[in-house]
């Protein structure tokens, strides 16, 4: 039993065993495909994000170095030659990167200078914009590695070729630069010379500068990522990690730099610590400035190359044991490795002599020949040489070296002396080639040249005295010509009629008379006047000695134009001079040197007023370091014009001005006092000085020799490094002025945020008050002021409406009353005439009964008196007094018929009830309306009765009927009703017609409508103003408290008026607004503005409102438009917009 039991516990634990191996075996073989799947995507994923990656970097062209000689051999000032420096980006299989621009530089042969006798010619790419040259572009690639293709074209009039090219691209490691490097300087050789290329992280790319400072500073100093922003914005990315580099030694500046003199200078090697401490946490930039000057970085040459040039240089070879136990030694670190076989064998050759190939230029056919039609040329050494310095020599060790090995040069190459590395220059057999210098040359080219200058000698002596001769008798002198360039000399001569061949031969002498009148000295730091001249410099250009740093002084002058001076001082105003500067590149004050200033060398200040301006701040607009030259000179002063600060350019050189004025004094645009001279005979030039001015450099106060390094937070100040050690602030805590400016870059940053939402929040205010501005067209005040200015506008047209109307109705009444009185008139001289008529005949009776008789008749008859009373009635006005104007009836009256004494018939007015004037002519008006009619027939009354119709209301007083007069007998009665031609049964049908219209049933439509017009204009005119006028202010009240939410109290106010009103026009129209605006019974509303237009038909108010109401709420259009073209007649433009618009609803339009 325990056996089994045993065997049983054995059996489980040896399945267990088996079961946990199984189980690993299979974790074991999914662990081994992880890792294989693993290590097949991680580098294609690592590869992805690298090319993914955004690689942005600056490459900028520097400088050409070495240039053959051959370019600058032509001695024209009028080369047409431009030479272009291009740099392309290729990928590795040859194909041109579109996304990466070119780089191109321009550059002609004016802008090649040399330093000294010693250095080779060299042109200057950055900072040169004249052409508009791009010599720097932004590059962005997603490879990690690039080519650079590099080339030299020569631009002339008629071709374009290349003249330069590397022998095989340059390739670049981007994500090196950008990541690790960040600045890298090349030196790419082509056959025109060595160029200097540099690339650098570009500063564009902050948000990468972001992400690169954050993850150094995570890993080395975390603590300060909080600085990230304040340095992205203050500090360039190249400085940054220049110092964090030197901070925390992960890149050895000192060992580099000495590396580098070990190689290029060993005898400067001593200067390295001062070197580096004038450069200090800038020695990327040191080390950039040492590369494009001298050549390329040691630890950038391939060993290997190194290496086999340094042991065949000193006849070694690796088997030899001292170089194999350094090879041992070394850990095959370069640095160690020379250091040890420089220290055994001797320095190193010139990584200059073997990395670049021989420069050479080839001439174009049309290029050679145009010089050998060129006699008076002279070799091309020399014109280089006169066009650049005295005393050259160009030679390359390179080309010894060659030699050397057995590959030889041309002929024509020398020894270079000096130990910098210049070129080689090669032609084609049949072109110039170079001559010694020192004569011992010994070339049939060369004896060619000088025996054709020799043989045309005699001839061009002749040639040029006579062309003098001819320049005196055209008014001239001789030594104008010492002041033209060559296209100038040249025309002057073609224009007095020389030939080609003539001119030639006065070119060439004129050229060997400048070139043996110019004398050039140069001076060393040895010498007693180079001191002297520096000192001179600095006082004329205002700068410290820390900002100048002089290359090179030569002393220059001019025998021709030193006579020309004299005598132009003896001729000026005042024998007054001062010595003067002048800023510019080295050809162009050569120039002034040469051929003086003529307008066209120097600094013009126009066109149209040629003249050379010599500044005395020159350097005052500069901002950073630059290569220049300055020009001493002494300058004829004589009586200046000076300006007023106001005057930014010359005087205009008139006639005038220049007769009484030598020169002129000025304020340029820059606020610097500048001088002007207009003849180039007033410049002479003394001394020319090449320098590199740096004006960003500040002297320190205390010690103008050295440069500030430090801010002093408590004082305020600036200090250099002696002050901070031993002077006054040795105690005092001082910032780097880099990391002053950092802490100032910073602070103005925040001002810079607080400016900008200082003037977000004004423009928000500004915003504010313009929509301020904007509300107060529709505030609420306003919209009230406009509704009252609406109303009182309405209440004044009704009433000078209602004026205007009675005016009218007062003149038509007055018009019919003097029509009347004429028809009396007529009648009466018609009956008068008719009564002299019958006197007459009565006075010829010759029989006295008859006499008598006639006499008896017309006494019984009484018609004179009788007509005397026709013409006092007559006299007499009805509805205006004797001077015009209305009478003043301050009680209504009514015109009754009253027979005089005398038998005439005067018109009497009842007074008792007060009522408006204008009541006269509307019951006139209704008495014409209903048909009553004087009786003009009648001998009972010949005035005027007025009725008023049986519809008119209660509450107005009756006006007592006139009495019938039923005495009317006269014989003048009798006459007018004769007269009047009218017969008895016509007088019975009037008085049938007249009955008929008294007694005519007043239900009536035609009579109801008129009777009710005409009571109702009555009813609103019969109140006295004031009433009418407290019921109207009494409705704007209602409708005032209806506005404020107080219906009722609205409702009181105009059940008020319409108690108060309750036959009048305005009493309806109260009603009217309380159906429509409380009741909302727009039906009921309706009835009311009918009858108040009943009343007072010419109510505009009513019209437009009885409209609005037809057609907004019950939709009778047709009505409405009739409405508002009433009101519109009446003066209503708003009702006749209203009436516009309706028929165009309509479609009436």
């Amino acid at each position: 039993m325990y056996i089994f039991i045993l065997l049983v516990h054995v059996g489980c634990v040896v399945y267990l065993f088996i079961y946990v191996c199984i189980f690993f075996f299979f974790m074991l073989i999914i662990i081994i495909f992880f890792c294989v799947y693993l290590c097949l995507t991680l580098p294609k994923a690592v590869c992805r994000f690298v090319m993914s990656s955004v690689w942005k970097v600056l490459v900028q062209l520097h400088n050409v170095v070495n240039i053959p000689c051959g370019v600058c051999s032509n001695g024209e000032c009028d080369d047409a030659r431009v030479f272009s420096v291009v740099a392309r980006a290729v990928s590795s299989n040859g194909t041109l990167l579109t996304e990466c621009p070119e780089v191109i530089a321009e550059f002609t042969t004016r802008d090649i200078v040399q330093a000294s006798a010693a250095d080779p010619l060299e042109v200057k790419l950055d900072g040169r914009g004249e052409r508009g040259a791009a010599v720097s572009a932004e590059w962005s690639t997603n490879a990690p590695t690039i080519e650079l293709m590099l080339l030299v074209k020569e631009r002339q009039p008629t071709c374009e070729r290349v003249v330069g090219s590397c022998e095989k691209n340059l390739v670049i490691d981007v994500s090196d630069v950008v990541q690790r490097r960040k600045i890298v300087t090349h030196i790419v050789g082509t056959e025109m010379g060595r160029v200097g290329v540099s690339l650098t992280v570009a500063p564009s790319d902050t948000a990468g500068y972001r992400r690169r400072l954050t993850e150094f500073l995570s890993q080395y100093n975390p603590g300060g990522l909080h600085l990230v922003d304040s340095v992205v914005r203050g500090i360039p990315e190249v400085e940054t990690f220049t110092k964090l580099y030197r901070k925390y030694a992960l890149v050895d500046y000192e060992r580099r730099v000495r590396d580098f003199f070990r190689v290029y200078g060993r005898e400067h090697a001593v200067q390295v610590p001062l070197l580096l401490k004038e450069w200090e946490n800038r020695e990327e930039e040191l080390m950039h400035n040492l590369v494009l000057d001298n050549g390329p970085e040691p630890d950038n040459i391939d060993v290997e190359t190194r290496l086999a040039v340094f042991l065949r240089a000193h006849n070694v070879s690796t088997a030899t044991p001292d170089v194999a136990r350094a090879l041992r030694e070394s850990n095959k670190t370069p640095f160690q490795l020379f250091e040890a076989l420089t220290l055994k064998y001797g320095p190193e050759p010139d990584p200059r002599s073997y990395l670049f190939p021989p420069t050479h230029y080839e001439l174009t056919q049309t290029q050679y020949q145009l010089r050998q039609l060129r006699p008076a040329s002279v070799p091309p050494v020399r014109a280089a040489e006169n066009k650049w310095s005295p005393q050259r020599e160009i030679s390359s060790n390179g080309g010894a070296k060659r030699q050397e090995e057995g590959k030889p040069f041309s002929q024509h190459q020398r020894q270079q002396t000096s130990p910098v590395i210049l070129s080689v220059s090669h032609f084609d057999p049949p072109a110039a080639t170079e001559t010694d210098i020192n004569g011992n040359g010994d070339h049939s080219y060369g004896k060619e040249k000088d025996t054709r200058s020799v043989n045309f000698g005699n001839n061009a002596v002749m040639s040029w005295e006579g062309f003098c001769d001819l320049l005196r008798r055209q008014g001239r002198e001789p030594s104008d010509v010492y002041y033209m360039s060559e296209a100038s000399f040249s025309a002057a001569a073609e224009n007095m009629g020389y030939t080609k061949p003539d001119r030639d031969i006065l070119i060439h002498q004129w050229q060997q008379r400048l070139r043996a009148a110019v004398r050039e000295e140069v001076l060393t730091p040895s010498d007693a006047y180079y001191g002297t001249a520096m000192k001179e410099v600095l006082n004329l250009v205002g700068l410290q000695e820390l900002n100048l740093e002089v290359v090179s002084v030569t002393m220059v002058s001019n025998r021709e134009h030193a006579s020309c001076f004299a005598n132009r001082l003896l001729t000026a105003q005042q024998r007054a001079t001062e010595r003067l500067a002048i800023v510019g590149e080295y050809h162009r004050l050569r120039d002034i040197v040469v051929h003086g200033a003529n307008g066209t060398a120097g600094e013009p200040n126009s066109r149209r007023n040629p003249c050379i301006v010599f500044h005395r701040l020159p350097f005052q607009n500069w901002n950073r370091k630059q290569f220049t030259c300055i020009l001493v000179c002494d300058v004829v002063i004589g009586k200046p014009f000076v300006c007023t600060p106001l005057v930014k350019t010359a005087r205009e050189a008139t006639e005038e001005f220049r007769t009484e004025w030598d020169c002129c004094v000025f304020h340029d645009a820059s606020g610097g006092q500048a001088v002007a001279v207009y003849d180039p005979q007033q410049v002479l030039p003394r001394f020319m000085v090449q320098c590199h001015v740096d004006v960003t450099v500040t002297p320190c106060p205390a010690h103008p020799s050295r440069a500030v390094e430090y801010y002093v937070a408590d004082e305020n100040a600036f200090a250099c490094s002696h002050c901070v050690v031993l002077g006054k602030y040795r105690k005092k805590e001082v910032l780097a002025i880099e990391d002053a400016a950092a802490q100032a870059r910073s602070r103005l940053a925040d001002y810079k945020r607080d400016v900008h939402q200082l003037l977000v929040d004004l423009e928000a205010r500004e915003t504010d008050l313009v929509r301020e501005v904007d509300d107060m067209s529709i505030a609420a005040r306003r919209l009230e002021a406009e509704k009252e200015v609406e109303r009182i506008r309405r209440e004044a047209e009704e009433r000078v409406a209602a004026v205007l109307r009675a005016l009218e109705q007062a003149e038509e009444d007055q018009l019919n009353d003097i029509k009347l009185r004429r028809e009396c008139v007529w009648k009466a001289r018609e009956a008068a005439d008719t009564l002299s008529e019958n006197v007459t005949t009565a006075l010829q009776h010759t029989n006295p009964l008859q006499v008598l008789a006639a006499l008896q008749r017309v006494q019984a008859e009484d018609e004179l008196q009788y007509l005397r009373g026709e013409f006092r009635r007559s006299c007499i006005k009805i509805n205006v007094t004797e001077n015009g104007t209305r009478p003043d009836a301050p009680y209504a009256w009514t015109r009754t018929a009253i027979r005089d004494d005398d038998g005439a018939l005067t018109i009497a007015a009842a007074t008792g009830t007060r009522v408006n004037p204008l009541f006269e002519q509307i019951e006139d008006k209704m008495q014409r309306m209903e048909g009553i009619h004087m009786n003009t027939n009648s001998r009972q009354n010949y005035g005027c009765t007025s009725s008023i119709g049986t519809g008119v209301s209660t509450h107005l007083m009756k006006t007592p009927q006139p009495e019938k007069n039923t005495t009317a007998n006269s014989l003048y009665a009798k006459y007018l009703a004769i007269a009047s031609g009218a017969s008895k049964e016509e007088e019975k049908e009037e008085e049938e017609e007249k009955e008929g219209l008294i007694h005519q049933p007043m239900n009536s439509n035609v009579l109801t409508k008129k009777n009710s017009e005409s009571n109702s204009a009555l009813c609103a005119l019969s109140a006295p103003p004031s009433e009418i006028r407290r019921a109207k202010e009494d409705i704007t009240k209602g409708w005032a408290l209806y506005r404020q939410g107080d219906p009722e109290g609205a409702r009181r106010m105009w059940n008020d008026v319409y108690g108060c009103h309750l036959d009048s026009a305005i009493g309806a129209r109260a009603q009217a607004y309380i159906a429509e605006a409380l009741d909302r019974d727009y039906e009921a509303a309706a009835k009311w503005y009918d009858l108040s237009l009943q009343r007072d038909p010419s109510d505009v108010m009513t019209l437009y409102n009885y409209g609005v109401l037809l057609e907004t709420l019950l939709g009778r259009l047709e009505e409405a438009l009739m409405l508002f073209e009433r009101a519109h007649t009446l003066g209503d433009g708003a009702a006749g917009r209203r009436a516009q618009q309706l028929r165009v609803s309509l479609g009436k339009i």
